[in-house]
């Protein structure tokens, strides 16, 4: 390979995440990949496979992974996946604590050392705040993990790179671990926010938002706020219908292009090949390696745009928004509209607005936003929006005169609305809020009572919670006001549209789960109509 080439690898944002289940394809999946302009994978076997016992270690596979793609030209990111079963605290691979943390510093200096000339990044465990990933370990726990993991990594390999991860878009996370003792222990910061994709169908400046917020936070720890953040994970599940394959073709291109844009170094679309988790397959290729619509539009982008892309600007035409490329001296500028694929141009001269990084609508001096709910709602700085899988924030459209609502759906399991507060008006720092809404009873005699949960500094939490007693119906408890739970909103019988306002401190609005706050209306007899709520800065 030429150094010119090798450089962009290095510099290239194209990368792909494979899954444990099918990792072992790879010497079929990663030459497609390639062809298709993939320049990184991230895979690591377990601890538990590359040392099955304590002293014994067993290099095969994973020195046979790591020939192929470096032959293949592909970088490989590493991870240090999990615990051998003889080293952790329960006896699995995946519950805290180790029992003994020497181990574990071994185990990360083996890897390292031994693969000193081949890779240079290494994630510090998988979605470490997640139950599936994480038993019975604490921020704490984890801290120290990243500690003795970063002083054994460093000693191997000088030059090596190391980071903290998380599933989601977890920052709270990322805060706790930091302040329990892994602040200066890592190199880049690496996320998983499935949930955000669904963002880039039409608010992309939400989505855009991410890196702003990552750095704020490493900021307000007193951590370089520059250092590198990868998308190491990321994905949007399709079916076989032609309607859902298209659409995780564009969530993918979109999904790339709006991370170069945002300043996120390098994305891993979750995967290749792989198995099914809940509804669909989150991989752009058939388990017998035919390709689907994404797999095309990822070749497609990746020629279009070049091995190492540099972000030059954006602008809008119309409701359409432009984003233009430096590849290697030529611009190339990128477009979409609606839920179409992106249209590519090259050699175009660029206005001077290019230099207009975010031409949105800014909320930043406003005290106040608001949404009113209709078949089409108005928003000023206040969004309805679901990002969530379930979908099951669905609402239905309905009107009262000439006041719009939307209303839960409790017969489908659709209890929620949510919203999204426009990231120009809240940020990192922004904690005391008013959150006013305006409803009623879709149904004058069915009991109806809501809940707010809202992004917290600790995490989601809901304002009010159900007292229940034995023998005590649904009724009963709503109307009866010995038994109403505080913080609740118990909306009174009849036509009438009512106002609650909840008053929250501790809010921290950055979208974990592709929202900042619903409205939840799941403990209700009958559905509940909502026709405005506002968003007011304390």
């Amino acid at each position: 390979m030429k150094k010119n080439d090798t450089q962009n690898v290095s510099n290239s944002p194209w990368g792909i995440a494979s899954g444990a289940e099918d990792s072992g394809k790879y010497q079929q999946f990663m030459p497609m990949l390639k062809d298709a302009g993939t320049t990184w994978i991230r895979y690591f076997p377990e601890w538990n496979a590359v040392q099955p016992a304590k002293g014994k270690w067993n290099w095969e596979w994973s020195d046979k992974f790591v020939k192929f793609n470096k032959d293949l030209g592909v970088e490989i990111t590493g991870i240090f996946l999990y615990f051998a079963r003889w080293a952790s605290g329960d006896g699995g691979t995946r519950g805290f604590p180790v029992k003994n943390m020497k181990d574990w510093e071994t185990f990360v200096g083996a890897c390292v050392k031994r693969y000193k000339n081949d890779i240079t990044y290494w994630e510090m465990w998988n979605e470490v705040n997640s139950p599936a990933f994480n038993r019975h370990g604490s921020p704490k726990d984890y801290a120290e993990m990243v500690r003795v993991a970063y002083k054994a990594g460093k000693k191997a390999n000088p030059k090596a790179q190391f980071a903290i991860g998380c599933a989601a878009f977890d920052l709270n996370y990322f805060d706790q671990a930091i302040k329990a003792g892994a602040a200066g222990h890592f190199d880049y910061i690496c996320v998983h926010p499935y949930n955000a994709v669904g963002y880039v169908f039409g608010s992309e400046h939400n989505y855009m938002a991410m890196a702003k917020n990552t750095r704020d936070m490493l900021r307000a720890n007193g951590q370089n706020a520059d250092m590198p953040i990868w998308m190491t994970e990321t994905g949007y599940t399709t079916t076989d219908s032609p309607e859902q394959l298209k659409r995780q073709a564009v969530a993918l291109e979109r999904s790339y292009i709006l991370n170069i844009a945002q300043g996120i170094e390098k994305t891993f679309w979750f995967e290749a090949v792989g198995p099914k988790y809940g509804e669909g397959v989150h991989s752009i290729m058939t388990d017998d390696f035919k390709p689907f619509p994404a797999y095309h539009t990822l070749a497609k982008m990746t020629k279009a745009l070049g091995p190492a892309p540099k972000y030059s600007g954006m602008w809008k035409e119309g409701d359409a928004p432009v984003f233009a490329f430096d590849d290697n001296g030529t611009n190339v500028t990128v477009s979409w509209k609606g839920e179409e694929a992106a249209v590519y141009k090259r050699g175009v001269k660029l206005p001077a607005a290019v230099s207009e990084k975010t031409p949105y609508p800014s909320y930043a001096k406003k005290n106040e936003v608001w949404c009113k709910l209709g078949k089409k709602n108005e928003e000023c700085g206040l969004r309805q929006g679901n990002n969530d899988p379930r979908a099951d924030g669905i609402t239905v459209a309905g009107a009262d005169g000439k006041r719009g609502f939307r209303r839960t759906d409790l017969i489908n399991r659709r209890p929620f609305i949510y919203f999204d507060i426009d990231p120009t008006f809240v940020g990192w720092n922004d904690a005391e809020f008013e959150i006013t809404v305006t409803a009623r009873r879709a149904k004058a005699d069915a009991p109806s009572v809501c809940t707010l949960v809202y992004e917290s500094k600790t995490g989601y939490h809901e304002h009010g919670k159900r007292i229940t007693t034995p023998g005590l119906n649904v009724e009963m408890i709503y109307e009866d006001e010995k038994y109403r739970a505080p913080e609740l909103w118990y909306l009174a019988p009849g036509a009438k549209w009512r106002k609650h306002t909840w008053k929250i401190t501790d809010a921290r609005f950055i979208g974990k789960w592709g929202w900042r706050f619903e409205i939840n209306a799941e403990m209700s007899a009958g559905d509940v109509e909502v026709s405005e709520v506002r968003v007011r800065k304390l």
